[in-house]
């Protein structure tokens, strides 16, 4: 990808633009298509009268077409997340013909009580005839308008179709970027580390000679064995059973809070049914679980306090974390690397779930919060 169209996709679609950009960049849009439609009467000027009403009604006539763009990418945004190919494609397309014919309605109606069809240009005349009538006293043959409206939204293809288009290019880009980060994290997790099996083999002898010795130790050897088994085995997977990744977070909390037990006061609440059905984005549940500890519980000297709460819901996950702030931080260099784990996250739940999920961060003087809520993949038994 040369300079100019990586410029480009970073500036247009995968940037968030600020309020003023997006306001200004519509409405340069919507004076263009103004002025390009109403081009069309400039050669007929001189036989044209142009008054109030002729003003009026053509003005309405084309500013119908802004609440029709608008709404119609909100059903489509909607739509998306339960369909897609050419379901999507028809079921927007149908919307949007509803749309129009609705707001046509409404815009020849408005015309009539403010001017009365007579007043109204020879074109308007026929289309609110029609438009002007409620549904049940439309004939047979009237109802074939809708065939105008969908002549009418083709207009709006372009818009849209590019709408369309930043949206799958951002997920596209998004995808590619983690896989980018997927793979440079495993590079250089094998060049600083030893090899991960041979910790768990050692591990796993170890428990076996210190079990009959000391249970208590042999439990957190256990705990521990049970975090980083589930570490490397799902690390390639792009989902897991939410059941299991809980499970491991449940396990990763005693190791932590055996380590800082004279210090750490931890809740855990957990409510609604988990299975190894319902599938959840690998490892999600505990990045966030490790990024409370990391910066909540390891750098804090004086006592500290950290809530998780998870609830399912049919077809949705609820999980929220609440770590203390250090109010007296043992280092406080703000460390290489602070907030990545939140970064790549929410980047993964935009590639997963777009426009389908919420990840909200909270932060007070005394607590900070993560607050995820997605989708669950439901698979076979």
């Amino acid at each position: 990808m040369d300079k100019f169209s990586q410029d480009f996709a970073g500036r247009y679609l995968i940037e968030r633009q600020s309020g003023r950009q997006r306001i200004a960049n519509h409405l340069l849009f919507w004076l263009a298509f103004l002025a390009f439609h109403l081009a069309f009467f400039v050669p007929h000027y001189k036989d044209i009268d142009f008054n109030k009403v002729w003003i009026v009604s053509y003005s309405f006539y084309y500013f119908r077409f802004i609440p029709v763009f608008y709404l119609s990418t909100a059903v489509y945004l909607y739509l998306r997340r339960y369909i897609s190919g050419g379901r999507l494609f028809v079921a927007t397309l149908l919307s949007m013909a509803a749309l129009m014919h609705l707001f046509t309605a409404l815009v020849f109606n408005l015309l009539d009580q403010l001017y009365a069809v007579g007043n109204l240009s020879a074109g308007f005349k026929i289309l609110q005839s029609v438009y002007g009538k409620p549904f049940w006293q439309r004939s047979g043959v009237e109802w074939l308008y809708f065939i105008y409206d969908f002549q009418e939204i083709q207009v709006l293809f372009l818009p849209l179709g590019l709408k369309m288009i930043k949206l799958g290019v951002r997920a596209q880009l998004l995808s590619r970027d983690l896989k980018n980060q997927q793979l440079q994290n495993e590079l250089v997790a094998l060049r600083s580390q030893p090899s991960p099996h041979f910790i768990l083999n050692a591990l796993d002898a170890a428990y076996t000679e210190i079990l009959p010795i000391k249970k208590s130790v042999a439990e957190y050897l256990e705990n521990l064995i049970d975090v980083l088994q589930f570490s490397l085995r799902q690390s390639r997977n792009q989902w897991t059973s939410l059941h299991g990744e809980f499970e491991i977070v449940l396990s990763y909390v005693k190791l932590e809070s055996r380590r800082f037990s004279n210090r750490l006061e931890v809740s855990v609440f957990q409510n609604g049914p988990l299975t190894e059905q319902q599938q959840i984005p690998t490892l999600v549940l505990l990045t966030l679980t490790e990024n409370a500890f990391k910066h909540g519980v390891y750098p804090n000297y004086l006592s500290s306090h950290l809530q998780i709460e998870l609830k399912t819901e049919p077809g949705w996950l609820s999980f929220k974390i609440t770590n203390s702030i250090p109010t007296h931080p043992v280092n406080k260099k703000k460390e290489r690397g602070s907030g990545i784990g939140l970064k790549n996250t929410r980047k993964r739940l935009e590639m997963y779930f777009p426009g389908n999920h919420s990840f909200e961060i909270t932060k007070t003087k005394s607590d900070f919060s993560v607050h995820m809520r997605i989708p669950i993949r439901e698979t076979s038994a």
